[in-house]
């Protein structure tokens, strides 16, 4: 903003003003990510320490920065282009952000969230190995959302979203005995169109641990099941049938009873922290 204040010099104090105000939010969201790095590389705990180093490198950096700069309109500004400003500037930027990749790239986390879940448990119910910690972290996809994994799985849905109708529309007993399959868990799945919606209980005490399972219980129906392309108007129908196959939940349920005690105990060895994660998960909840 600040650059093309030169381009357009009659709007200069809008694009001045917005280039501060630019500024001051990449600070404020580039703050959390610094102290994320800084604790990861105080491996003895010295944070304090690891902090101040870096403070007097950016210090370091941001006078080096400047001098160059000078050193570089001053080179620059006999041509009268600002073309050339522009395009080193971003070349510039180009690398900064590329440093910062894979500065994140070398960050090794324990604990789990949605899209290293998802990798776990895939790996897991496919019969290959659970990745280590430093596998998985590289194998995680930083610019991609949560949403575009897979299983693809949505949390704290309500029984409407998770249905994708009215619960009115439904069956008594079919509501019933999905009800009842769940009866042991601290949630209720939904699969269809290839997404599992889970509808979070009012008295679940581990959400931690009912939100792994119910990741784990998705990539087993997503790995069993085939997405099927049908006319629109069968949709619906299409869509009811698949939730209520009992008889396919409770086969996803049993593998989840049989062989999630040996997911956790693989993991564990590995190192992951399970009873850790961040899970964007909504607020509603059911009473039943």
């Amino acid at each position: 903003m600040e650059i093309a204040t030169a381009v357009f010099p009659s709007h200069f104090l809008l694009l001045a003003s917005l280039g501060n105000f630019s500024k001051a939010v990449g600070k404020g969201m580039g703050r959390p990510v610094f102290r994320v790095i800084q604790n990861h590389f105080a491996a003895a705990g010295n944070v304090g320490a690891v902090a101040a180093k870096e403070e007097v490198w950016e210090v370091t950096a941001q006078l080096t920065g400047y001098a160059l700069s000078v050193l570089l309109l001053q080179a620059l500004q006999d041509t009268g282009s600002w073309q050339k400003v522009v395009g080193i500037w971003a070349l510039v930027q180009g690398m900064h952000v590329a440093a910062r990749y894979l500065a994140l790239r070398q960050l090794r986390f324990r604990y789990l969230n949605q899209k290293r879940a998802g990798l776990l448990v895939r790996a897991h119910v496919r019969g290959r190995a659970v990745p280590s910690i430093a596998a998985c972290n590289q194998m995680e996809p930083l610019l991609l959302p949560a949403s575009a994994m897979q299983p693809a799985i949505t949390f704290g849905c309500s029984l409407e979203q998770a249905w994708g109708c009215d619960v009115a529309q439904l069956q008594p007993q079919q509501l019933a005995d999905w009800v009842q399959l769940y009866e042991q868990q601290g949630y209720l799945l939904v699969w269809r169109e290839g997404h599992a919606y889970v509808v979070i209980k009012q008295d679940c005490k581990q959400l931690q641990q009912a939100l792994l399972r119910a990741i784990w219980q998705a990539a087993w129906l997503d790995s069993n099941t085939v997405a099927t392309q049908q006319p629109l108007q069968q949709q619906q129908q299409r869509q009811q049938q698949q939730c209520s196959n009992t008889a396919l939940l409770k086969s996803s349920l049993d593998a989840l009873d049989g062989q999630f005690g040996e997911f956790l105990q693989e993991a564990h060895g590995l190192g992951w922290n399970t009873d850790v994660g961040v899970f964007r998960v909504g607020k509603t909840r059911v009473v039943l």
